[in-house]
């Protein structure tokens, strides 16, 4: 049963799917919930191409592997990966409202490191994780430095300061986030060493519907692995307060 949403012939009189339970599959390639809700994704692998949520709310997705797969989450609210183990996967968003970036995780890893998630925490303050995401929602005026992370998301959380850390493929993503400031990172991408500070700005951010977002003093990389840190990276023992 499905909305045909990606036609654009969406019928707004059909009710939405609902409480659907994708159980214990495997080999799967593709997993697609399109305007449905209150859904549940559990003990399944999906390996190769895409988890791919539209108009979808109050989905769990639990227990599950996904690996070599695009994780797209699209105009969808009230998303949780619970215990989920994901592997060389990318994440794509879109929507009009916070809500609809606010993907919840909980006990789950990105690449074997574990995903960071927290929820409104004003002034948080986190130093030298080694993470796959950093995930931070309602949570203005947090501090992220010295920290190792694959990606790192920061919703309707103004003032966040990124600093002197280490960001990998996923960069930095600001949702309804404004006067943030990234300074002094590496950011791994496509472009040389060295590029220009504009070209930095614009491959680390990506921006939906901030303002006084800036990068200063950051550089892009082709590798972190072979990448030497900046100097002033605190080699401090990690800290990093309860979830």
């Amino acid at each position: 049963m499905y909305n045909d949403s990606l036609l654009l012939h969406r019928d707004d009189s059909l009710a939405p799917s609902s409480g659907c339970l994708i159980d214990s599959c495997r080999n799967v390639r593709e997993i697609d919930i399109f305007d449905s809700e209150n859904c549940i994704v559990q003990d399944t692998a999906v390996q190769g191409e895409e988890l791919w949520l539209i108009n979808a709310e109050n989905i769990t997705i639990r227990d599950c592997a996904v690996s070599n797969s695009i994780l797209s989450i699209d105009w969808s609210r009230n998303i949780s990966f619970q215990d989920a183990r994901l592997t060389n996967c990318s994440l794509s968003l879109a929507g009009i409202g916070p809500q609809d970036y606010a993907v919840a995780f909980e006990n789950s890893t990105l690449d074997g490191k574990p995903i960071y998630y927290y929820e409104g925490r004003p002034g948080l303050a986190l130093e030298n994780l080694s993470a796959g995401y950093i995930w931070l929602v309602d949570c203005p005026g947090a501090t992220v430095r010295g920290c190792d992370a694959l990606g790192i998301y920061a919703v309707n959380s103004d003032g966040t300061e990124i600093k002197d850390c280490r960001i990998g493929r996923e960069g930095v993503s600001l949702a309804f986030s404004s006067n943030c400031r990234m300074a002094n990172s590496l950011v791994e991408g496509s472009g040389p060493a060295g590029l220009e500070e504009e070209k930095v700005q614009e491959k680390a951010f990506r921006l939906n519907a901030g303002r006084n977002n800036t990068a200063i003093g950051n550089a892009i990389t082709s590798s972190l692995k072979s990448a030497q840190p900046f100097s002033n990276i605190s080699p401090a023992a990690p800290r990093t307060p309860p979830l």
